[in-house]
């Protein structure tokens, strides 16, 4: 007998989010790891909220930003705010519906934070049992395999790989390579290396991380049958719940919906701009 679907309440809204930041703080300590931080990364704790900023990379939302800041650390926006200015990157905030508190949201209104974006949580139940098409076969990537992982997440994304100013972006994949915490997956179509995903556990919680699909090789079902395979890995890891993070109405919260995922919340993204 299958288990219930959870309802979402605070507390699981809660667990949702603290995922997503663990997999991040995970992602950019490793990053920070490498000889001499060439990418300037720098985290931080303001009370319960998490901020990070990597300043080789300050126009990229993602990779600066303040996560699960509540109503709690409404007095200290002036401090988080003087923060990011000394890093010379623009301060942003995610904040999840549950956490939206009038004051917290006056606050950064008056400190010249304005709405910027919207962005979907999606949240489900591992399990197992699905059926992936006889053609698709997923695999886990092999230590030596790790210069091909960041290509195909590369290429998948359209991401030219001879622009300097964008080598964190495949460095911070191949880092995760290997991780205890992180399961990286490959497709392959017919024999043929299609799509790449990743799986993070963290605390029960299993997280939908990145994933990208060969241009000549979408539309035939990669991605779905990646998510499935992620779905099982929870399942048979002990996990309660999975995540994952989206824009909302693309083609990856379809595909997430059709493995049985829901909408937990949007998040209102809130940025500086000077």
């Amino acid at each position: 007998m299958s288990k219930p679907f959870p309802l979402l309440t605070p507390e699981v809204a809660a667990c949702v989010e603290a995922c997503s930041i663990s997999f991040w703080v995970e992602k950019l300590t490793a990053l920070r790891s490498l000889p001499v931080n060439p990418y300037e990364v720098e985290i931080r704790s303001f009370g319960n909220a998490t901020a990070f900023v990597t300043r080789q990379a300050k126009d990229n939302g993602l990779f600066n930003r303040v996560g699960n800041i509540s109503v709690d650390e409404s007095e200290q926006l002036d401090e988080i705010i003087a923060w990011f200015r000394a890093q010379n990157v623009p301060c942003r905030c995610d904040i999840i519906p549950s956490h939206a508190h009038p004051t917290l949201l006056q606050g950064l209104s008056a400190k010249g934070l304005s709405q910027s974006a919207f962005h979907t949580a999606m949240y489900g139940i591992p399990h197992t049992g699905n059926t992936i098409p006889p053609n698709i076969t997923i695999r886990p990537v092999l230590p030596e395999e790790k210069d091909t992982f960041v290509e195909l997440y590369l290429d998948g994304f359209g991401i030219p790989k001879s622009v300097p100013a964008l080598s964190y972006l495949g460095e911070s994949i191949g880092l995760l390579v290997g991780r205890p915490s992180m399961h990286c997956l490959f497709a392959q179509l017919d024999k043929r290396l299609a799509a790449m995903a990743i799986l993070y556990i963290h605390e029960g919680v299993g997280y939908l991380a990145t994933a990208a699909t060969l241009p000549n090789f979408r539309g035939h079902g990669c991605q779905r049958a990646l998510l499935q395979a992620r779905l099982a890995i929870a399942a048979s890891s002990g996990c309660d719940l999975v995540s994952g993070q989206t824009g909302i109405t693309t083609t990856s919260q379809h595909n997430m919906e059709r493995v049985g995922l829901r909408i937990a919340y949007t998040k209102a993204l809130w940025t500086q701009y000077e």
